[in-house]
């Protein structure tokens, strides 16, 4: 429903107005959030813990993401992914209403549907991996999810708006079942010590791509066109997800419980 309505508002009460409530709904969740008790419960320490600079835990986290096989190539592999998934979503609707013939009703429809994708990718991420193992289902979710998005750019008016629509399920899917398959993984795998500085570190480079996405596809769009850099985008996502056959994780039937230099 939620992708639906933005599709219908700019039909029904015009784009200004429209933006204007959805900056609303942003300043509720707002509201809603400072109303949350700001104190937690405190917790009693036996020995005063010592204050260490920032620097030195940052360079800790990096260095553990750094020297691990595993951590390293999905911190990279996400990276690169999030470049192509997010520099080709920044010009889908443009795409969709300029080049496919899709009004802004049909729009949201579409978005909802393929939005159904993810919740099906968090459902199946536990069955898949407890079927044939993680580091086997990481490698499954992640070539689907990287060899469907080259059908997103072959989207045109009439019956192929659904290779749109399937593609961008399952791309959805893919890469929902593999970041619940991947975050499992690292809830075993780090140590508790250097848990926060590593996923800072992995998501620093992983969300850190996108706005230089939305920047390169703005820029590719006008010199390219919109369906070719969409294409080129989609085999920017393509070719990372193809990198697991190369990866630590090939060969493999369960991704590891710990680091090898902690296994007994």
């Amino acid at each position: 429903m939620a992708a639906v309505l933005p599709g219908f508002w700019p039909q029904w009460v015009g784009a200004a107005v429209g933006l204007l409530l959805d900056a609303v709904s942003f300043l509720v969740s707002s509201v809603c959030l400072l109303l949350i008790a700001r104190r937690s419960p405190e917790t009693t320490r036996r020995e005063p813990v010592p204050r260490r600079r920032m620097r030195t835990e940052i360079a800790e986290g990096v260095a553990f993401v750094a020297r691990d096989p595993f951590l390293r190539y999905f911190t990279w592999m996400g990276g690169l992914s999030n470049l192509g998934l997010t520099g080709y979503g920044a010009l889908l609707i443009l795409f969709l209403v300029r080049d496919v013939g899709v009004s802004p009703g049909t729009i949201g429809v579409l978005l909802m549907v393929t939005s159904t994708g993810a919740l099906a990718g968090a459902l199946l991420a536990r069955p898949l991996a407890d079927r044939w193992g993680t580091a086997r289902a990481t490698v499954a979710v992640q070539l689907a999810a990287g060899s469907t998005a080259l059908l997103i750019p072959l989207a045109a008016p009439g019956w192929r708006v659904g290779l749109f629509v399937l593609g961008q399920f399952v791309v959805a899917l893919g890469v929902v079942a593999g970041n619940v398959i991947k975050g499992a993984f690292r809830q075993q795998y780090v140590p508790h010590a250097l848990m926060g500085r590593v996923v800072t570190s992995v998501q620093l480079v992983n969300f850190g791509t996108m706005p230089v996405a939305g920047l390169l596809a703005g820029w590719l769009g006008g010199e390219l066109g919109v369906r070719p850099t969409i294409a080129l985008m989609a085999a920017v996502h393509t070719l990372a997800c193809a990198t697991v056959l190369l990866s630590p994780v090939r060969g493999l039937r369960d991704l590891p419980t710990a680091p090898r230099s902690a296994q007994p």
